[in-house]
């Protein structure tokens, strides 16, 4: 069942609110854990946000990375209109050495210097940050989107893979 942008979910004692957060890609959704808690997948990390150009490099989107730049600063302003004390949950972190990972939206906003950044300069910043692609960066496009199938025994290695998904 598709979760709509602003959708609440009941999980156990738990809403979650599914909120809609493209620009590092078209389908990105974060989701507002009760109200105390953000999973922001690879939206927004603590020191950094999620990399722009990647589906357009690999040819699966239309879009060019500038407006996905612009897309994700718009996606982040979403996420930051929450209270401090509200724990940031990225999909992994590039900076962190071993999991879990969490900071306060205050942490974040400390340490992460893309937040800081006015529109203009973020969607300039982003857009010519281009760092290398992991080696698997084309398989592991194609087979998100459905484009390639990877055998059963092939995928742990695949997943585990360099994930350079942060922007630089």
């Amino acid at each position: 069942t598709p979760l709509e942008d602003g959708q609440i979910v009941m999980v156990g004692q738990l809403d979650i609110k599914g909120i809609h957060t493209p620009g590092h890609s078209e389908g990105s959704v974060s989701f507002d854990i009760d109200g105390t808690a953000l999973i922001t997948g690879d939206t927004l990390f603590h020191e950094s946000v999620g990399r722009v150009e990647l589906g357009v490099e690999a040819g699966i989107e239309d879009s060019d990375v500038e407006g996905n730049a612009a897309t994700l600063y718009d996606s982040l302003q979403r996420l930051l209109d929450r209270p401090d004390d509200t724990l940031v949950l990225p999909a992994h972190d590039p900076g962190s050495p071993e999991p879990p990972v969490t900071a306060t939206l205050a942490e974040v906003r400390e340490q992460n210097e893309d937040l800081g950044r006015d529109r203009e300069e973020f969607v300039q910043e982003l857009a010519s940050d281009i760092p290398d692609h992991p080696p698997n960066f084309q398989r592991v496009k194609r087979t998100n989107v459905g484009q390639e199938s990877v055998p059963a025994d092939e995928l742990a290695e695949l997943e585990l893979g360099p994930n350079n998904c942060a922007a630089e």
